[in-house]
């Protein structure tokens, strides 16, 4: 008998919490994002403790295999490792205010500048909350600049005119147009990554782990659908249906008549329910899908 090794994640506590945790909860792994603890056990036999810190001390835990891997954004990841120190298990497309698009890391300067091209930053200095990324931007477009690591409210500084270009992250872009303010480059798109060290990559419980939250993720765009048909109508209703897989079709006590199950986009429900009824589906159902693993 096949004994499952638990693991040890480590959670950032900033931006993202609320959107990881709304993620593990979906794959049944609980824990307060509040706590004030170092760690917290949730009670699962895949994961046997969730360590919840800043963002930039995750490294150094993955690092020191007190975690066996982080859920965190890649800029975060990118900002306190070395680029080849550890391995992306997984991308998911999530972050702080939607659970379907990516945190961008971008350089923005006033509207009213004339910095268009990322050349023209020679010689300025810039206001970075990813000092360690730009550098290795600025560098590999051939670019001397220099780069003052901020803390925070950098749109805010860089309208005032105190430096020439910022270095942040943005989601809708509001903040720099509420400051006066426009993207020059996008530096990197930054999805949630589940990362571990590269010697980890194959283990199995982690690849398991990483395939169960990307499974939660591709499942919020799903519902799986049920309904009841006569035998001869078969045919045409299945011919309807998309799926990841053929449809799940039972035979019911009445010889002439199916249950049909199947797996289709939110997005299609609507349409495709009254295609269905017109060709004599009935006792028509649907339900929201925790997470797919195909």
């Amino acid at each position: 008998m096949n004994t499952i090794q638990s693991i040890n994640v480590g959670i950032g506590n900033g931006s993202l919490a609320t959107s990881v945790c709304w993620l593990l909860e979906q794959a049944g792994i609980t824990y307060d994002p509040c706590s004030r603890a170092i760690s917290q056990e949730p009670k699962n036999r895949l994961v046997q403790k969730i360590f919840t810190s800043r963002p930039q001390h995750l490294t150094a835990l993955l690092r020191a295999s007190i975690v066996d891997c982080v859920i965190m954004g890649e800029d975060m990841l990118a900002e306190y490792s070395d680029q080849s120190e550890f391995i992306a298990i997984t991308s998911i497309q999530l972050s702080k205010t939607t659970r379907t698009t990516n945190t961008r890391v971008i350089s923005f300067v006033r509207t009213d500048s004339n910095y268009k091209d990322i050349k023209d930053l020679n010689g300025c200095a810039i206001l970075s909350e990813y000092p360690r990324v730009t550098k290795r931007w600025l560098k590999k477009n051939g670019v001397v600049a220099r780069i003052i690591p901020s803390t925070g409210s950098t749109e805010g500084i860089i309208a005032t005119g105190v430096y020439d270009c910022g270095i942040g992250v943005t989601e809708t872009g509001a903040s720099l147009e509420k400051n006066n303010l426009r993207k020059l480059k996008i530096i990197m798109d930054a999805p949630v990554v589940i990362a571990t060290r590269a010697e980890r990559a194959n283990d199995e419980q982690i690849q398991c782990f990483a395939r169960m939250l990307a499974g939660v993720h591709v499942a919020q765009n799903y519902a799986l659908l049920k309904m009841n048909a006569e035998k001869k109508n078969l045919p045409i209703l299945i011919a309807l249906l998309p799926a990841l897989k053929s449809p799940t079709v039972h035979e019911l006590s009445n010889k002439n008549s199916v249950a049909v199950e199947t797996i289709v986009m939110k997005s299609d429900l609507t349409w495709l329910i009254v295609k269905l009824q017109n060709v004599g589906a009935s006792g028509i159902i649907w339900h929201n899908i925790n997470g797919i693993v195909a």
